[in-house]
């Protein structure tokens, strides 16, 4: 069975008792001015690659081990630039976002039964049907405001 399932399992049942979780997100910027972002064949729109931090594992740790899985890249020297409260459906989840500029390899679904599309897009033009905390993110980091304490 899949990591990915076993998370969302662990992070419902936490959801229902009360427990926050914790996740991590990475905005992933290239040198041609883009950003990477992905589908979720469970999610409308597009989104940051992240995911849950598994017992045990430290964040770091965690950022580079999902983005390998959503993304295919190896990431290096990711940047921890805020920690948000995310607030959802009596959820608390906690969520640590990395700014990732290091990175090999080429971006490629590793498990389409969780990724549905992935790609890159230009800073200034992107894609109809990004999230708008996506967009949000992907704005403070670039103009450098980690005033923002929620998701």
């Amino acid at each position: 069975m899949k990591l990915y399932f076993l998370e969302n399992i662990t992070s419902k049942i936490k959801s229902i008792l009360g427990s926050p979780s914790l996740g991590v997100k990475a905005v992933i910027f290239n040198n041609k001015q883009q950003v990477l972002l992905i589908q979720h064949t469970y999610r409308v729109g597009w989104h940051l690659p992240g995911g849950g931090i598994i017992a045990g594992e430290t964040p770091r740790g965690a950022v580079c081990r999902e983005v390998l899985e959503e993304t295919g890249l190896k990431i290096s020297n990711p940047l921890l630039t805020s920690v948000l409260l995310n607030k959802w459906r009596y959820q608390h989840d906690y969520v640590l976002l990395y700014k990732v500029t290091d990175f090999l390899g080429f971006p490629e679904i590793q498990d389409h039964h969780e990724i549905e599309n992935i790609g890159w897009f230009n800073l200034n033009k992107l894609p109809d049907g990004i999230t708008s905390n996506t967009r949000s993110r992907i704005s403070e980091i670039l103009n450098g405001d980690n005033q923002n304490d929620h998701w």
